[in-house]
């Protein structure tokens, strides 16, 4: 009885395992044509543009980085790179130099900054600074910077530092605008005004199919700056200096005390900057092959600017005095006692 329940059991087991024998047997996780999904790699692409045997410490920032800052001009894109500072005081500083480790703001002629490899640094006087706006914020694709004398293959004014912008080529139809505005409240001493600054870009750029590419760009900037001194003058031995012949009693004179600990009077602030710049660039390009390519640029720069001065000395009838031979109540020694007459 227990031989024919064994085989009875058999006879039924072996056509079930044959059955799952005959069926494929497919791997877990395998994919079939109908599976496959295309994979796209993506990548910057854009080297730098240093050369790679260069014994200098270099520093960089790419378009991705730069995205994570707030740009109102060029030059706003070095602000994290290490050594390395701008001398910029207001939005559109016409004279933001450059300053590093080895060199002050007032040494432009230490520092080199390139744009696709043309040079738009300027030594043409003490204070002039880079041409920054030869190029659109959102067509910045890197920027290097070298520190150290320590090739030959930049001139002598490479002592300091050089800046290598590279400015993004388009890889097809490309269009951008943007509009950028700042409010800039400032009070101190009789000063007490609002400064505006704006940024108004576009840009145009295009690659063909016969291998010519193009980047036209415009900017417009218009930028108010706050003063950057005031005019004074210091006492000496507890007097200040006196004038002879006729005077004429003014008011509006403020009392400070300079960072050596020196008394002085103020008679009003200078250097408020109002600078216009506008900016035309256009880029060709030519692919020769997939190796080599030509390209030149056109660009026309031009910087309107003003400088005034303001004066917080008032005579008697309110008019505002400029011409030296006026004298002020020289008894009146703290801020608190001091005339705040109305601008002029």
């Amino acid at each position: 009885m227990r031989l024919n329940r064994l085989v009875t059991a058999l006879s039924w087991a072996l056509p079930i395992l044959s059955a799952n024998l005959s069926q494929p047997a497919l791997a877990q996780g395998v994919a079939t044509d109908a599976q496959l999904k295309a994979v796209v790699v993506t990548g910057s692409g854009m080297r730098s543009p240093l050369d790679p045997n260069l014994p200098n410490s270099t520093a960089s920032r790419t378009a991705e980085q730069l995205q994570e800052q707030n740009l109102f001009n060029p030059e706003d894109a070095l602000e994290h790179l290490p050594s390395l500072t701008v001398r910029k005081r207001f939005f559109g500083d016409r004279n933001a130099n450059l300053a590093g480790r080895s060199y002050g703001t007032l040494q432009p002629g230490r520092s080199l900054v390139y744009l696709d490899g043309y040079l738009i640094s300027n030594f043409l006087g003490r204070f002039d600074a880079p041409r920054w706006n030869m190029v659109n914020n959102e067509a910045i694709e890197r920027v290097d910077a070298l520190f150290g004398p320590f090739s030959a293959i930049y001139p002598g004014n490479s002592i300091g530092t050089t800046v290598v912008i590279s400015e993004r080529k388009p890889k097809g139809v490309e269009a951008s605008a943007s509009i950028k505005f700042n409010r800039q409240s400032f009070d101190e001493y009789a000063n007490s005004d609002t400064y505006l600054s704006s940024m108004t870009s576009a840009r145009v750029a295009s690659r063909l199919t016969n291998g010519l590419w193009y980047a036209a760009a415009v900017q417009h900037q218009d930028s108010e700056g706050h003063p950057q001194g005031f005019a004074n003058v210091v006492q000496t031995n507890g007097a200040y200096p006196t004038v002879s012949g006729a005077t004429t009693l003014v008011t509006g004179v403020r009392y400070d005390v300079n960072s050596m600990g020196q008394s002085r009077a103020l008679f009003g602030s200078t250097s408020t900057d109002h600078t216009v710049q506008d900016t035309l660039n256009l880029r060709l390009g030519y692919d020769i092959s997939t190796t080599s390519e030509i390209e030149g640029r056109a660009a026309l720069w031009r910087n309107d600017s003003t400088v005034t001065n303001q004066t917080w000395l008032r005579d008697a009838a309110g008019n505002p005095v400029w011409r030296q031979g006026q004298r002020w109540p020289q008894h009146i020694q703290h801020r608190e006692q001091l005339l705040c007459p109305q601008q002029s």
